[in-house]
């Protein structure tokens, strides 16, 4: 077992949700991250996995199309060992011998960080048009539904 710190309170969990569409072979998966507190993995654990499974939702888009957002478990979960403050590490990762190119790929341009990259364009007919959509543009528990998610979601065409 790793290293936990008798104080640990916070622990990161990624868990993964799946997008389908009655009648449309294609899928969305969204690899969400998440702030847990718990006590010990243990806990942690089964808090990560009672956020991904509030996520679990079924409903008609407006082409009378069953879409369904299925929890599939977590891939990630781990203690933060920091106070939760400016400049806390939340997380790392290890990796040796690694060549300069893929270095470069790595670092993201200001433009390229998604806090500063423009809205997509791609938005559904009722988006555009005020009609009916899910009840949020977020899961049930806050986890963000994309622009193009969304899209392919409500109005699946429209991707095409």
């Amino acid at each position: 077992m790793a290293f936990i710190p008798e104080d640990a309170k916070w622990y990161l969990a990624e868990v993964v949700l799946e997008f389908t569409i009655e009648d449309d072979p294609r899928n969305v998966v969204h690899r969400n991250l998440l702030l847990v507190r718990a006590d010990s993995p243990e806990e942690a654990y089964r808090k990560g996995m009672d956020l991904g499974a509030d996520n679990e939702a079924s409903w008609e888009n407006i082409d009378g199309k069953r879409v369904t957002i299925r929890f599939r478990g977590l891939c990630y979960l781990n203690v933060i060992h920091d106070e939760l403050e400016h400049g806390a590490e939340l997380s790392y990762r290890e990796d040796i011998a690694v060549e300069e190119s893929k270095i470069q790929k790595w670092v993201a341009s200001k433009e390229e960080l998604g806090v500063f990259r423009p809205i997509s364009d791609v938005r559904s007919k009722s988006q555009m048009q005020g009609q009916a959509q899910p009840a949020s543009r977020h899961g049930r528990r806050g986890i963000p539904v994309g622009t193009a998610t969304t899209a392919l979601l409500e109005n699946p065409q429209e991707l095409h």
